[in-house]
């Protein structure tokens, strides 16, 4: 992330016009400028001068992008009108001097990494053998089925399929532009070689050729990253994530965080969060340290909005973005007909079934599934930025995004109160 500053002049007696005119920006302005990188765009004026802080991914990458859009055009255009000497994207940002030591870094934006938009993302751990083997061929087809389909967030970790999941992923990632895709793995299991017979005890249907041996060391963070990029095939990772720590927290925020924060500050990686199936240590991460993102995963959803009052406003707050996993609780709201289902990976209780089937009721009447309002619904709070899901298959690919293509009406969300 960038942090740089700029400085531009106005012409006499344009000072009120100017203002004006940033007080209605040309629409789609502001989404272009997000979408080519920018983060932050903040102007102050002294008189005639004028002082901009930008916090932009790549500034000269912004700049290349914006400079053939029409919306970008017209509005420097208008601009330059203002200014005493047009704006030139070309001049470098001004000398940085001094900085406070110890100040509060502004957090990497989630949503939009070098332009990539990352409003869905693909979840790996099926490509793992989750539950049920697949080869290698319809992994690769499931990967490269979210890449047609316009996704470019991958999330996967050493814990699927004991390290599966990334070998799987990275083939076919290697084919595609490193600028053009959003890749997270996580760190805090280590995996221990072992004897290979059996099968993996842990949910994944492969052999068990290793062990998983918790570890949130500063040795153990940098060794498993190590160990994922020889599995991925690839030179860089750009989201770091912290594997559920639910019992390690000493050592998770002692240990795994600052050596990830180390990582960042160095250009390793990109960004750092957490990635639980809870929220009240999230909270915790959230509040103690300054992570960029987390990982939640079942718990803000059509049945359980237990993060909402909480976890959901604290990120706001402190600018931590959320990408939302587990949107189908385990795999009830994935289908629309409700014989029945798991709910956070045990058998549904009948009140959860009971209350799923009354959003499914209430789906239908507004001319949408079950599966098309689990995805939408944490993309309506501010603090979600990104929804990841376990995807096994090309055609489940295609099935859900089709399904998020389509609007979900207003009414639906009023009548569910939500």
């Amino acid at each position: 992330m960038q942090r740089i500053a700029l400085r531009t002049r106005l012409k006499p007696g344009s000072e009120a016009a100017y203002d004006a005119e940033h007080a209605r920006l040309l629409p789609g302005l502001d989404r272009a400028m997000r979408e080519a990188g920018a983060r932050v765009w903040r102007i102050w004026r002294d008189g005639l001068d004028l002082f901009h802080y930008v916090e932009v991914v790549d500034y000269a990458a912004f700049q290349a992008r914006l400079a053939g859009d029409p919306i970008n055009q017209a509005w420097q255009k208008q601009m330059n009108r203002h200014l005493d000497g047009d704006f030139d994207p070309s001049a470098g940002p001004l000398h940085k001097v001094w900085e406070m030591s110890g100040a509060v870094r502004p957090r990497a934006p989630f949503s939009t990494v070098f332009g990539v938009t990352t409003t869905y993302g693909f979840g790996a751990a099926p490509i793992g053998n989750l539950f049920t083997a697949l080869t290698d061929d319809e992994a690769s087809a499931a990967v490269e089925a979210a890449w047609d389909a316009g996704i470019r967030y991958f999330d996967t970790a050493p814990h699927y399929g004991l390290g599966l999941s990334e070998r799987r992923l990275g083939q076919v990632l290697a084919g595609k532009p490193r600028g053009e895709f959003v890749l997270s793995t996580k760190v805090g299991r280590l995996l221990v070689p072992a004897d290979g017979v059996g099968k993996d005890d842990d949910g994944f249907d492969v052999p068990k050729t290793h062990t998983r041996a918790w570890d949130f060391s500063r040795d153990g963070v940098l060794r498993s990253l190590e160990e994922s990029l020889e599995r991925l095939g690839l030179d860089s990772i750009d989201v770091a994530l912290i594997h559920d720590p639910d019992h390690h927290w000493a050592q998770a925020v002692g240990e795994a965080f600052p050596a990830l924060a180390e990582l960042r500050d160095q250009g390793v990686v990109k960004a750092v969060g957490v990635g639980m199936n809870q929220w009240p240590m999230l909270a915790d991460f959230v509040r103690e340290t300054d992570v960029d993102t987390i990982l939640l995963a079942g718990r803000y959803t059509l049945l359980d909005q237990s993060a909402a009052a909480e976890l959901l406003p604290l990120c706001v707050r402190r600018g931590v973005s959320v990408i939302a996993g587990g949107v189908f609780n385990s795999g009830l709201l994935a289908r629309h007909d409700l014989a029945g289902g798991t709910f956070n990976y045990a058998p549904a209780p009948d009140d959860v079934l009971a209350r799923a089937r009354e959003i499914a009721t209430l789906c239908e009447k507004h001319g949408v599934t079950l599966p098309q309002a689990a995805m939408a619904f944490p993309l309506r709070h501010p603090a979600v930025t990104t929804v990841v899901m376990g995807m096994r298959s090309a055609q489940e690919v295609r099935g859900n995004m089709e399904l998020a293509a389509r609007p979900v009406p207003e009414a639906l969300w009023e009548e569910l109160g939500f």
